[in-house]
């Protein structure tokens, strides 16, 4: 089992995401960065829905007790396995009794720790992914215990191109909405800059640069998922994430693609995102 030693800011087991149980109100789940996720189970070679840890921010201190393979996956990330730095997207060798500590997350926020065949956790709807309505719980606490497979075989070589998660500028790309004619006929989207205000793993707050207007106040509740971005009445813009519910009032004027999202669960609150929404002549 991995100990969880000292608990991360926001320690949380996630796998691909939870399916199918949308209709009885169930979120979806899942890695925030589907893509550093991925990356993690591909260069261990394990099944692509084997879970991970998904530490926030700053992570905590956490116990291999049996011998394992594993891997730090994400933007640069400061940790350390007994007393020695290592680096991210690095296949390394635990021992029974070595110890990882996830100082911080250097330029994003998201980053996964795997271990060779996954974390093997109780299944709740086909998915290990930890949510509240289900778990009881929203994050990992001192003492948890997460169990895997005893992995004593060869070194793992990697064999899949090097991840990277830069700083380049935070370009997200868009396409409209079903509710995207409801924006003011002024309202330019093609390229338009946000201020990051908040966020966690059900949405980010993303404040325009620019008073957003809209031509009809609310809607009815409709269906609602990740990558949807809902406009306020006050012309805030709220991007759904992962444990998005399931239906929402607010007018769905723009859907992120799949890499957008992930590129969004690696911004840092404060800084500037970009939206550029491609608009299909035929739109109307």
């Amino acid at each position: 089992m991995l100990e969880i030693v000292r608990p991360g800011l926001w320690d949380t087991l996630q796998d691909q995401g939870r399916f199918g149980y949308r209709g009885i109100g169930v979120p979806l789940s899942g890695a925030m960065d589907q893509e550093a996720f991925s990356h993690a189970n591909r260069l261990l070679r394990n099944a692509p829905d084997a879970a991970a840890l998904e530490v926030c921010q700053n992570g905590g201190v956490y116990l291999f007790k049996a011998p394992t393979c594993f891997v730090l996956c994400g933007p640069a990330t400061e940790a350390v396995l007994d007393d020695q730095s290592i680096a991210t997207h690095t296949v390394y060798s635990a021992k029974k009794g070595s110890v990882l500590s996830v100082r911080r997350v250097i330029n994003g926020v998201y980053t996964y720790v795997a271990v060779k065949g996954g974390f093997v956790t109780d299944q709740k709807l086909n998915s290990r992914s930890m949510h509240l309505s289900l778990y009881g719980i929203q994050k990992l606490k001192k003492g948890d215990q997460l169990p895997y497979q005893v992995y004593e075989g060869p070194n793992i070589e990697a064999d899949h191109p090097p991840f990277s998660k830069g700083q380049q500028e935070a370009v997200l790309q868009a396409i409209p909405g079903p509710e995207f004619h409801q924006l003011h006929p002024s309202t330019d989207f093609s390229s338009l800059k946000f201020t990051l205000s908040d966020h966690n793993r059900m949405g980010y707050r993303l404040l325009p640069s620019v008073h957003l207007k809209r031509s009809t106040e609310s809607i009815r509740s409709a269906a609602v998922f990740p990558g949807i971005v809902q406009l306020t009445p006050s012309g805030e813009c709220i991007v759904l994430h992962r444990d998005a519910q399931v239906s929402g009032g607010y007018p769905r004027i723009l859907i992120l693609t799949e890499q957008s999202l992930n590129r969004l669960a690696q911004i840092k609150k404060g800084e500037i995102v970009v939206i550029k929404c491609t608009i299909d002549p035929s739109f109307t």
